[in-house]
């Protein structure tokens, strides 16, 4: 049976089926849907958001599903069109997602309640995810624990982002997670991607680094407390079969130290995109962020980006926080086809002898850029195409490096720290 674009809500009388001679007839409201025309379902129904700010997805009474209160579920396109909270506190499958409006009328908020990379993330199994301006996704902040973490996963679909990913300041608390600063009357700044700052008085001791170059999940930790200090960045993580558009922006950045005392800042946290087509122009950013006074910087965090295409103009950080400067965090990113790209830079904000987290031990590369105050050390065995060194980016061999390499493009102004690897200099190099 044929339904055109102009039908929508019908009283269909079905003949069934006739048995031992009887006919029977069965009567059903069948309601067209809202979906987008790409959209692959065609019997999806429109659940829209009515419940108050703060409410629970989970609650049946929040949702108006053609008439009836019930939860969404993976045959649904989801709605939430108000300036409201929505509070997700487990893993589900949705068929759409349309958060916000076209004109920008509506600043929802999605908030996940619960850790998604863990425990299971928000998929949209057959259809596309939208985020419209005004409209943002987070995660509830961290303590001591991980409270919340983002992660979307559109497994047929596109995700396209005109508003915001925003978990700035959602990592772990003030002189909490892997990397805190140290506490004191002059606090240090947290770690993650690049180590935290010292202090202006030379006290040292600014936070490790610590989680993953190439799949990073980890909050951001918080510096050190000096009666106040600022919280890490939260953690990001999206997975696309088809193009995401980044129109928006993506934000995981510490939380400078407040104004009493000489707090350490926040680490940046992490952002982990996987996806076909990577589109559109957009900030991504995973910074660190300023101690008070004379108290630590935070270190960048960490970004990964596989892709298959990459049409996109989008913008990374993963800077140290200013002030006693924290050191860049990492920036990963790579083709489906292909080895990936490392970047250390740090934004011209230069760490003193603060350093980004050490390559893994075995990496191959297609290139390694370290740039504007960027430092960053090389301790196992390395194979990198192309090694880019300029801008006052610093990196250092350790003893235990052992590192092959075809290309060397070396400004004058970069800086290569032999500590005893060896290290040969190939001939057509220019230096």
């Amino acid at each position: 049976m044929y339904f055109s674009s102009a039908m929508d809500k019908r009283e269909l009388l079905i003949l069934s089926w006739v048995i031992s001679g009887i006919v029977l007839f069965a009567f059903g409201t069948y309601k067209r849907s809202t979906v987008p025309e790409n959209a692959s379902r065609a019997w999806t129904e429109t659940c829209n958001w009515i419940g108050a700010t703060g409410g629970a997805w989970e609650t049946a009474t929040n949702w108006d599903c053609t008439g009836v209160n019930r939860v969404p579920t993976n045959t649904d396109q989801v709605v939430i069109d108000a300036s409201v909270t929505v509070n997700i506190n487990a893993t589900t499958t949705i068929d759409n997602l349309v958060l916000g409006d076209a004109a920008g009328t509506y600043s929802p908020i999605l908030n996940f309640n619960y850790d998604a990379i863990t425990n299971g993330a928000l998929i949209i199994d057959d259809s596309n995810a939208i985020v419209y301006a005004n409209a943002s996704i987070t995660h509830t902040v961290g303590t001591t624990v991980v409270v919340g973490k983002t992660y979307i996963n559109v497994q047929t679909g596109n995700f396209t982002l005109n508003g915001s990913i925003n978990v700035t300041g959602k990592g772990y608390a003030a002189s909490e997670g892997t990397g805190q600063g140290m506490n004191g009357g002059d606090a240090t700044g947290a770690g993650y991607g690049g180590e935290g700052g010292n202090t202006s008085y030379g006290v040292t001791g600014g936070g490790i680094t610590y989680g993953s170059l190439t799949a990073p999940t980890d909050l951001g930790s918080g510096g050190g407390i000096a009666s106040t200090a600022g919280a890490g960045g939260g953690a990001v993580q999206l997975t696309v079969t088809g193009t995401t558009t980044l129109s928006g922006t993506i934000s995981a950045d510490g939380v400078a130290s407040g104004s009493a005392g000489d707090g350490g800042g926040g680490s940046g946290g992490s952002v982990y995109i996987t996806t076909g087509t990577l589109a559109g122009a957009s900030t991504v950013t995973a910074n660190g962020m300023a101690g008070y006074r004379f108290g630590g910087a935070g270190g960048g965090g960490r970004i990964a980006v596989y892709y298959t295409t990459d049409s996109s103009t989008v913008t990374y950080q993963a800077y140290g926080g200013t002030g006693n400067i924290g050191a860049a965090g990492t920036i990963y990113k790579k083709p489906a086809a292909g080895n990936g790209d490392v970047i250390v830079n740090n934004g011209d904000r230069n760490p003193a002898d603060r350093k980004t987290g050490d390559l893994s031990a075995g990496i191959t590369l297609n290139s390694l850029e370290v740039k504007n105050y960027g430092r960053i050390h090389l301790t196992g065995t390395s194979t990198i195409t192309t090694i880019n060194l300029s801008s006052n980016g610093t990196l250092q061999l350790d003893a235990t490096a052992n590192t092959t390499y075809t290309t060397l493009n070396w400004n004058t102004s970069g800086s290569l720290v032999d500590r005893g690897a060896p290290f040969c200099f190939l001939v057509e190099e220019e230096i």
